[in-house]
């Protein structure tokens, strides 16, 4: 399943949860709309990272194969600033809604896009790239 759909899913999964099963309100009314922050976060972490797509003229869809290997910008500390900004994202977002039942698809959409997305991304990468990749997971993590 594509990542973008993934997303959606999860924020989809976040937002009935908050309306229709409201767990406690965890966040304070005065410092709710601080969502916003790691939203904004995650909208900028993924254009630059995709623009760095674009300068290197290789593909940011995850089930097609890249022709180039993007190790800079944000990639210079995170092998997956993309997923990790929507984990931002879903978290901020969680953080808006305010209530604890919406930050409960944040640990799902962690263990699928780990396991799944990111495993099938970096046996794809390591096929195309060979020792380049394998050399760049050496020197950086995977998240942070």
């Amino acid at each position: 399943m594509y990542p973008l759909v993934l997303l959606l899913l999860a924020l989809a999964a976040s937002y009935v949860l908050n309306r229709y099963v409201p767990v406690q309100t965890v966040v304070p009314e005065m410092i709710r709309y601080l969502g916003a922050v790691p939203v904004l976060a995650a909208i900028w972490i993924v254009g630059k990272s995709a623009l760095r797509f674009r300068d290197r003229d290789t593909t940011v869809m995850p089930y097609e194969r890249s022709t180039a290997l993007v190790t800079d910008g944000f990639y210079e500390n995170s092998r997956n600033p993309m997923y990790l900004a929507m984990l931002l994202l879903l978290v901020g977002v969680a953080w808006l809604f305010g209530s604890i039942s919406s930050f409960l698809p944040v640990p799902l959409m962690y263990v699928v896009l780990r396991f799944r997305v990111i495993a099938m991304e970096e046996e794809m990468l390591e096929e195309a790239f060979g020792e380049e990749y394998l050399e760049y997971k050496r020197k950086v993590r995977r998240w942070l």
